[in-house]
């Protein structure tokens, strides 16, 4: 045993890793082989130079191999630094791609190295879960873009039953389960329908609308059951019906009170007149009602009545022939009738012109119903057929000849009167004609009061030509006028009374002839005519140099008027057609 022993130690003795060296070495292999290769590297430092301080030579096989083991770990230190910070940072699989290849190059340095084989398969996981993450995101996305059914969320399911979208892809399930099962029911369409819906799932998606359907079909039967009864009260108590959340045919309900209503107020009607003042509202209601609802043929009856008063009403108020028409064709029984078709012939009456034909004529007469409106038709039609005749007579004014007679009077300072001939072509339809006449006015001049004389007289006869201008009708047969006249008077037989009332005779007192000018405007009918004119003498009456001779001493009461040349007159003629 002794013997043994002694061996032993000299065996601890001769071998170069014995004691510390050893352990540094163990040390120096746990933590290379576990990627912590600065411990390593202090490690395996430690074990050689405990070597050094035993004299073990650095060309020993043992030296030499924990040298390559501190450079193969020095090697790997940057590449384990590299790998971490791949590995921490990586946030996608490429990221976590790279950090495998820098695991993956320890391991070329160090096959033994579990760390980095751990990293490894971990990188390897994170890529699997992120590319099944990537697959599942992808493929919900398609799903909620794409035409999505029932069998598509079923397929999700089954291809990522641990997906992020399950619960959506369920509660999708069931949605479309839902509605195949409300398609049903509505197809159906029976309380009893609803009612198992209802009773299908504690939850549904349309609850609130089987609720409301099992409220409408409880309201249509209600509904119908009051249509049956068809009273005030049964329409009213369905109104009040806090009861019944469907309440569908309430508009219908309260159509039905306003007319039942209505009608109530036409029973109360007691005269013609009220029956007019309430025939618009009356026919508004009703209207409005059958809108709404199917009016009996009580109320029908009572609609069209009251439609042909208020239709009636409006005719009076502004009537037409179309009205007129659409009345009698529309309520021919009405008993306005007569007088819509009374009023209608007047208006056909009063549109007769001219131009009116025989079957113009006979449409105003047919229409006429009553004496007072046949005798007021056949007085209009006999109006018109004069003025027809009147109006043809007139169409070619230039080949038109009247004869007038007439007279004038003209006023200022001075009275001329007298009689007047006149040719005129053209009738007093016609919007132009023109005139040539002669008069023979007898003057009286009264302004040489307080003198010797007492007044002039002598006479004077205007040779005229006269042009009218119609500018518009006044009345059915006359029209108002402006014209013009140029005259050339022919003047003699003047005589001067003295203080005795002695006519001297004096044929220089006037001048032989003068030229005048007239403006007109007036009244023209087919027979007779009616002007007033101003008329101004272009050269004058007097002699005034002879009277300045022979009548020095009252010649400045001649001065007054010596320059006076205008004159206002009147002028009435009477025409005979040829």
């Amino acid at each position: 045993m002794k013997k043994f022993l002694i061996i032993l130690l000299l065996g601890l003795l001769l071998n170069p890793l014995s004691g510390f060296s050893q352990n540094y070495k163990d040390r120096g292999d746990a933590a290379y082989n576990s990627g912590k290769y600065s411990d390593a590297i202090r490690q395996y430092t430690a074990a050689l130079a405990y070597l050094k301080s035993q004299k073990v030579s650095s060309s020993d096989r043992t030296y030499s191999e924990i040298e390559k083991l501190v450079a193969r770990a020095e090697r790997c230190v940057p590449l384990m630094e590299q790998a971490e910070t791949l590995f921490a940072n990586a946030n996608s699989s490429d990221d976590y791609s790279n950090a495998k290849k820098a695991y993956q190059s320890i391991l070329q340095i160090n096959v033994n190295d579990g760390y980095s084989k751990g990293k490894i398969s971990e990188c390897d996981q994170k890529i699997r879960q992120i590319e099944m993450h990537q697959a599942d995101e992808a493929t919900w996305a398609s799903i909620i873009n794409g035409n999505s059914n029932k069998a598509v969320y079923q397929q999700y399911l089954d291809s990522f039953p641990d997906g992020a979208h399950v619960k959506e892809a369920k509660n999708a399930i069931l949605e479309f389960e839902d509605k195949e099962l409300w398609a049903l029911t509505k197809k159906e369409n029976t309380k009893e329908a609803y009612e198992k819906y209802l009773a299908s799932k504690s939850t549904s998606l349309y609850e609130s609308e089987a609720k409301m359907a099992i409220y409408t079909i409880e309201d249509e039967a209600l509904w119908v059951s009051i249509l049956k009864e068809d009273t005030e009260e049964a329409y009213n108590k369905y109104v009040e019906d806090d009861s019944n959340p469907a309440k569908n045919h309430m508009k219908e309900a309260l159509t039905k009170l306003s007319v039942i209503k209505t009608a109530k107020m036409a029973e109360a009607i007691s005269t013609a007149a009220e029956s007019r003042e309430k025939a618009s509202e009356i026919v508004e209601v009703l209207e409005t009602a059958s809108k709404t609802i199917v009016l009996s043929e009580k109320d029908t009856e009572m609609l069209k009545h009251y439609k042909s008063i208020s239709d009636h009403v409006a005719f009076c108020n502004n009537p037409t022939i179309e009205d007129g028409l659409m009345y009698l064709e529309t309520y021919p029984d009405s008993e306005y009738a007569n007088w819509v078709s009374d009023k209608l012939s007047e208006l056909y009456a009063n549109n007769l012109s001219v131009n009116s034909t025989e079957n113009d004529y006979q449409l105003a007469r047919s229409y006429a119903r009553s004496e007072t409106a046949k005798k007021y038709v056949e007085t209009r039609i006999t109006t018109i057929k004069r003025k027809a005749k009147a109006s043809k007579r007139s169409g070619a004014w230039d080949d038109r000849a009247q004869l007038g007679i007439g007279v004038d009077a003209e006023m200022l300072n001075s009275l001329a009167l007298g009689p007047k001939v006149e040719f005129k072509l053209g009738a007093a339809d016609n919007i132009f004609n023109f005139s040539v006449g002669a008069k023979a006015l007898w003057w009286k001049p009264e302004w040489l009061t307080g003198t010797e004389i007492q007044h002039i007289t002598f006479m004077q006869v205007p040779i005229y030509a006269a042009a009218k201008l119609n500018l518009f009708r006044t009345g059915d047969d006359s029209h108002f006028y402006i014209g013009g006249e140029w005259a050339y008077n022919l003047n003699f037989s003047s005589k001067i009374s003295d203080s005795y009332g002695d006519y001297i005779k004096d044929k220089e007192l006037v001048n032989g002839s003068n030229m005048s000018a007239s403006a007109r405007i007036g009244f023209c009918w087919e027979h007779s005519d009616l002007s007033f004119y101003y008329r101004h003498d272009l050269s004058p009456v007097y002699n005034q140099e002879y009277i300045y001779q022979q009548y020095n001493d009252c010649y400045t009461d001649f001065e007054k008027v010596l320059n006076e040349r205008f004159r206002i007159g009147i002028s009435y003629t009477c025409y005979i057609i040829f």
